[in-house]
């Protein structure tokens, strides 16, 4: 979905986004809701490639990331305002509203302080993952950190003091395994859960990873600074190879996936069925990745 800069609700590519960051499947039904940081939006795009908006307010900062909960609301991390929004969803009506509020964090107030909502402090909060109980992972950049945060809004740092560097993305297992992109170190690793050290995955990439999600035992990884997509066979002795892009050459182009381009893509995320879905900010576009089965 998508064409050229701009906002519009419509039917493929007679819709248009602006700066999209953050991309999320939403429900079993195979939505997407789509992070639209140039027009302070969250739009939702079907299975058909149907755009529509969910919710806007210039009163957001510089959005970056989505997860939603089981109970369909939806989460989204602020950069500019150091805080994780809330939008509760109404389901009362045919169509469903949403109602913002500051879920963790002081908006306006950057910080790093392990507390309860608005008495918690982040520093540009980056990527996001959810787990089956409802309790949000957060890529904290310039604190260096990944923080948790429960379904009441208690956060806690989970990383060990000084493992990360610059957190920008994060993805689970179903078992609970917790992989984090880590900008500053250009790395790809596992956070242990017994001492919160970082354990990489492979050596250290020649740009910056940003977006990553998780299919099997294969790490997907976007490089936005290099305008590609990689996968790690962890299976495999942890094989990286290119899947999509050229680190030689931006572009828009569409076909298959050695002939495909981006611009400036920036995160990721998987359904049902294997297909990806990935934000291709600078072209202003969403982008499907299918498999031969």
């Amino acid at each position: 979905a998508g064409s050229t800069q701009g906002n519009a609700n419509g039917m493929g590519s007679a819709a248009q986004f602006n700066s999209p960051r953050g991309v999320v499947v939403a429900n079993n039904i195979g939505d997407l809701f789509v992070v639209d940081n140039g027009n302070k939006a969250i739009k939702r795009v079907s299975p058909t490639g149907s755009v529509s908006t969910v919710f806007s307010t210039n009163q957001f900062g510089s959005l970056r990331d989505i997860v939603v909960d089981g109970n369909g609301n939806i989460y989204v991390s602020d950069t500019g305002k150091h805080v994780i929004w809330k939008l509760e969803a109404d389901f009362s009506s045919p169509l469903v509203s949403y109602s913002r509020s500051v879920f963790a964090g002081s908006e306006n107030n950057s910080g790093y302080v392990d507390d309860t909502g608005s008495d918690a402090r982040f520093d540009s909060p980056r990527g996001m993952a959810i787990d089956a109980n409802d309790n949000i992972y957060v890529a904290d950049f310039n604190n260096g950190a990944v923080r948790r945060i429960t379904p009441m809004g208690a956060v806690t740092t989970i990383s060990a003091a000084g493992a990360l560097i610059s957190p920008e993305d994060i993805a689970l297992t179903p078992g609970g395994s917790l992989y984090v992109s880590d900008a500053g170190r250009r790395e790809v690793g596992l956070i242990r859960s017994n001492n919160g050290a970082f354990q990489r995955v492979v050596p250290a990439f020649a740009f910056s990873p940003a977006g990553i999600i998780i299919q099997g035992s294969d790490i997907f990884v976007v490089n936005n600074t290099s305008n590609t997509l990689y996968k790690i066979a962890t299976a495999n002795n942890n094989a990286v190879t290119l899947v999509a892009g050229s680190i030689t050459q931006a572009g828009d182009e569409d076909g298959p996936a050695n002939q495909a381009r981006f611009r400036n893509p920036v995160a990721i995320d998987i359904d049902q069925a294997g297909n990806l879905y990935i934000t291709d900010t600078n072209n202003h576009r969403i982008r499907k990745i299918t498999f031969p089965d």
